[in-house]
């Protein structure tokens, strides 16, 4: 692997770090909050943050391993982008992402030592 290649390495694995710090900071917030069948706005606020996140960690991913940057075992959870008709909808999305976080950590996780071996 050249240094070039190395160093664009290091800096995506900073980038999903970085990602997975802020994911988990509202992780923590949301899963006080807990899953529920209606919110407070401030409630849906804190999950729109966490949902946007996950959705950010996800793709982030999904472009590294497409680009072959990292294993294909690496697989990423994605949240398709369509327009939400109704609140239960929305509520079923907050809390399918409350419950599939611990799979993005454990990827970045994975990722953070797959990619040692090539910049150590």
């Amino acid at each position: 692997m050249s240094d070039i290649e190395k160093k664009y390495l290091i800096e995506l694995l900073n980038k999903l770090k970085l990602a997975k710090n802020t994911l988990e900071y509202s992780y923590n917030i949301c899963q006080e909050i807990g899953a529920k069948d209606l919110y407070s706005q401030e409630e849906a606020d804190r999950f729109e943050s966490l949902t946007s996140k996950f959705a950010r960690l996800s793709y982030s991913i999904a472009r590294a391993e497409k680009k072959g940057l990292i294993a294909e075992e690496f697989k990423f959870i994605e949240i398709a982008h369509e327009y939400i008709a109704n609140e239960e909808d929305i509520i079923n999305i907050y809390k399918y992402v409350l419950n599939n976080c611990k799979y993005l950590f454990d990827s970045v996780d994975k990722i953070e030592v797959y990619t040692k071996k090539f910049i150590d």
